[in-house]
């Protein structure tokens, strides 16, 4: 088998609004926004929300931590800067990204990997503080 070659990413996208609290969607209806890594596997040009890009979530990770009879589903990246669990950025980011998901798309790339995260985690302190307000003490 060959070496896997690594990608950096191309862009980083900021929330314009989330629900639900920190930590990863586990339930349809929890309002959580889902962390991990995902893959965009539908295109709606014709969204409520301006433009959107489907996920698929649940995740093979998902589904095992998730509640197996109801983990949600219909995850979407989208604009218009409002939600109850997807993952909303703004008009003009979502514009940019729908166009680079399709030129990718359209050159062969049938998985566009998403990678969707609550912080840049760009050191251990950042780690430390996320793990704090993740599991407050009883």
């Amino acid at each position: 088998m060959g070496k896997r070659k690594r990608r950096n990413p191309v862009c980083t996208y900021p929330f314009c609004a989330n629900s639900g609290i920190l930590g990863p969607k586990r339930k349809e209806g929890d309002r959580q926004i889902p962390e991990g890594i995902y893959y965009i596997n539908h295109f709606n040009p014709v969204s409520n929300f301006h433009l959107s890009l489907g996920s698929n979530y649940p995740n093979p990770s998902d589904k095992i931590l998730s509640d197996p009879a109801q983990p949600g589903e219909s995850i979407y990246i989208h604009g218009n800067c409002v939600t109850i669990g997807c993952i909303p950025i703004s008009d003009d980011k979502i514009k940019e990204l729908y166009i680079l998901a399709v030129e990718a798309y359209n050159n062969g790339q049938v998985k566009i990997p998403v990678h969707i995260f609550p912080d840049r985690l760009p050191n251990e302190a950042a780690i430390k503080k996320l793990v704090d307000d993740y599991n407050p003490p009883q």
